[in-house]
């Protein structure tokens, strides 16, 4: 399991033990979310293994309920926010009604249980939540669970409650194995009944559903985990969509260092324009396919269009609405670029060494920035379904990274 995914596995999967969710659903007014998302931030970035124990009061003879659990973490002064003191307010009996808006709040102490969640405005339709749970495991702890996210991204969080101690521990590796999917970009599917996690990476066709299966004792196991990380087949084609350059230094180009780029009618073709190094900093050039040792791209002059606009059309087939031609090039001859960070986390990303997530990583795409001058370029070496492999122009930095990290725009 990666350190950072350990680290990380964000607030969106969290699933209770055994909790049927009643219907006592109440709407209060919230809309001053405060510093939540900040509190998301600094959980994932400062580490979840450095947090505190904490001290757990019961509230029965029995042991604590999802209550006490949720008084434990929230009374914590780190994570004091106007949210956070509305939950209190609530699990205490009281009914805080703010200014405008919705503020939803669930629980259902006999399955142990706990939902909030208020919506705010951000430009879309954003909601700040939490929710817990528990399992009992077969040590005789409880494994407790919470989540802190927006919109169901976020990252899901573990402590381990000892009841000789009284003490919830943050657990510095989750319990689940053979997962290795980005833990920021993963939607919650939270069943009322079962013990097991449901999950949907954004990314993926809606209907992909992942499962991470409770093991009935200690931990989740990922069902299906050889199969999505199979590693992608060779292809003699493979459809991508990233901005792409003729030269190596898209921030800063350098004119007397360019030469011409010829561009083709097919691959192996006959030459039918060349761009100028000139032309080739006024156009703005998308990479659309590989075919071997050959790129298709789609190029145009933006005028005063907007490169976001340019690339919508762009992938929604509508080139006549922009005007973009179409040419080959030899793949070696273009250079893409690729993000350093994911997500609302900035989790960093890394190059593997083959095509699935299962495999070792080899760099940090932050620290090879880092070691060079001037920001550089990727050369486009081999693509697969799903992955491309890139190698940093000017060094040795050679490396696998999901084609959905290249930039487009």
């Amino acid at each position: 399991m990666k350190p950072l995914f350990l680290l990380l596995l964000g607030l969106t999967l969290l699933v209770p033990a055994t909790h049927a969710q009643d219907d006592d659903t109440k709407y209060d007014e919230y809309t001053d979310y405060g510093d939540e998302m900040e509190i998301m931030r600094s959980l994932s970035i400062e580490g979840w293994a450095h947090e505190p124990a904490l001290p757990v009061h019961a509230s029965t003879s029995k042991g604590p309920t999802i209550a006490d659990f949720a008084r434990a973490f929230l009374k914590q002064k780190r994570y004091s926010s106007s949210f956070s003191r509305a939950i209190l307010a609530r699990l205490d009996g009281l009914h805080p009604k703010p200014n405008d808006g919705m503020f939803r709040y669930l629980i259902d102490v006999p399955h142990g249980y706990l939902s909030v969640d208020t919506p705010f405005s951000c430009g879309a339709d954003c909601t700040i939540s939490l929710e817990m749970c528990y399992w009992h495991t077969a040590n005789g702890h409880r494994l407790v669970g919470l989540t802190w996210g927006d919109r169901g991204i976020g990252c899901l969080l573990f402590y381990d409650y000892n009841p000789q101690t009284r003490l919830m521990t943050p657990l510095p590796e989750p319990p689940i194995k053979d997962f290795y999917d980005n833990p920021a970009l993963l939607n919650a599917l939270l069943p009322r009944q079962g013990k097991d996690i449901h999950i949907k990476p954004i990314w993926d066709n809606p209907s992909d559903t992942l499962t991470l299966r409770w093991n009935g004792s200690d931990a989740f196991i990922f069902d299906g985990a050889a199969e999505r990380y199979r590693k992608p087949a060779k292809s003699n084609e493979v459809a991508l969509f990233a901005r792409a350059y003729f030269y190596q230094t898209p921030n800063m180009p350098d004119l007397s260092d360019m030469k011409d780029a010829p561009l083709y009618d097919a691959p192996n073709g006959i030459i039918t324009r060349r761009l100028t190094p000139a032309e080739q900093q006024e156009y703005f050039i998308m990479l659309t396919c590989v075919r071997g040792d050959w790129a298709e791209v789609a190029y145009i002059q933006p005028g005063d269009r907007y490169p976001v606009d340019l690339t919508r059309s762009l992938r929604q087939g509508r080139d006549y609405d922009t005007s973009f031609r179409r040419a080959w090039v030899p793949r070696r001859a273009l250079f893409v670029d690729i993000a350093d960070k994911d997500g609302p986390f900035d989790l960093m990303l890394h190059l593997y060494a083959e095509p699935t997530l299962a495999s070792r990583r080899l760099y940090a795409v932050e620290d090879m920035r880092n070691s060079v001058e001037v920001a550089l370029a990727f050369h486009l070496l081999e693509a697969r379904h799903g992955w491309v492999k890139v190698q940093m122009a000017t060094t040795n930095y050679i490396g696998w990274i999901e084609s959905r990290y290249l930039l487009a725009d």
